[in-house]
C-alpha cells in the first residue's frame, strides 16, 4: 500500500495571524476582488466575523478576523489551480489587512479509499502493520477490531505534524422534499479507509519570508515522500 492506493479528496489550507480588525471595514473590497477574478464565486455564509463564498462548487474560501482558510473538494492530482488561488486570495488579503505575521501555517490532506464493508476497510488498516493487534480471543471476543484507528503527533522546532489514519463508516442521508416526488432521497452507507494529515508551522513566521506557492508545493512533496512509513507494512 502506498499513497496511490488513495483518493485525495479535499485540501485544505489555513494561515493564522493576530486579529486583523481592518476585515470588518475591507471585507467588501476583498470579495469584490475574489469575485473579478472568479466570477463563479458565490456567497455561502456572510456575517462580520466569517465569510465563506464557494468557486465552482469545488472551492471554498473563509475569512475570519483571526484566520484565512482555502479548501478544495475532490480535486485531481495536479492541483495547480488550487495553489495559484491561495497564492492569489492570500497575498491580495494579507496586504488588505496590513498582517505582518503568521503565527501558524497549515496543510490538511485527507486521503480516502472506499471498500464495501467495514470489514474490508479494517483489515486494509491492520494490513500495514502500524498498530500491534493481539490474536486469539480478548474480552470473550473473537475477531478482527472493528474500525480500528491511529493517531499520532510530532512537533520539532519549527513544524509539527498529525497523522490520523482509521477505518471508519459514515452515512449520508438526504430525505426527498415533501411534494417533489420526482426528487429522490439518499441513504447510503460509506466504509472507507481514511488517511488525513495536518502538517503545519510551529512559531511566527514573517509575511516576507513566505510565499504560499512555494510552502504548499513543499507541503505537500513532503506528505507524499514520508507517508511510506504509514502505509507500506
Amino acid at each position: 500500500m502506498d499513497i496511490s492506493y488513495f483518493d485525495l479528496r479535499s485540501v485544505n489550507f489555513e494561515v493564522r495571524f493576530d486579529r486583523a480588525y481592518l476585515l470588518w471595514d475591507r471585507a467588501g473590497v476583498i470579495w469584490q476582488n475574489i469575485h473579478k477574478a472568479y466570477p463563479n464565486s458565490k456567497p455561502r455564509e456572510v456575517n462580520p466575523g466569517k465569510v465563506t463564498m464557494t468557486i465552482d462548487q469545488r472551492f471554498q474560501l473563509t475569512t475570519e478576523i483571526d484566520k484565512l482558510i482555502v479548501n478544495v473538494f475532490l480535486p485531481p492530482n495536479n492541483i495547480d489551480d488550487y495553489v495559484k488561488l491561495c497564492e492569489y486570495f492570500l497575498s491580495m488579503t494579507i496586504e488588505m489587512l496590513q498582517v505582518i505575521l503568521f503565527s501558524r501555517i497549515g496543510l490538511r490532506t485527507i486521503y480516502r479509499r472506499d471498500f464495501k464493508n467495514r470489514e474490508e476497510a479494517s483489515a486494509a488498516l491492520i494490513s500495514t502493520k502500524i498498530m500491534k493487534v493481539p490474536e486469539g480471543m480478548h474480552f470473550g471476543i473473537e475477531g478482527l477490531p472493528m474500525l480500528p484507528r491511529y493517531s499520532m503527533r510530532w512537533e520539532g522546532d519549527k513544524r509539527g505534524v498529525q497523522v490520523n489514519f482509521q477505518a471508519q463508516e459514515r452515512k449520508i442521508l438526504v430525505e426527498p422534499m415533501m411534494g417533489e416526488p420526482t426528487v429522490e432521497g439518499v441513504d447510503k452507507d460509506l466504509f472507507e479507509l481514511l488517511y488525513d494529515i495536518d502538517y503545519f508551522t510551529i512559531g511566527t513566521v514573517e509575511v516576507g519570508q513566505f510565499r504560499a506557492s512555494d510552502w504548499i508545493t513543499n507541503a505537500m512533496r513532503v506528505i507524499r515522500r514520508d507517508s511510506k512509513v504509514f502505509l507500506e507494512g
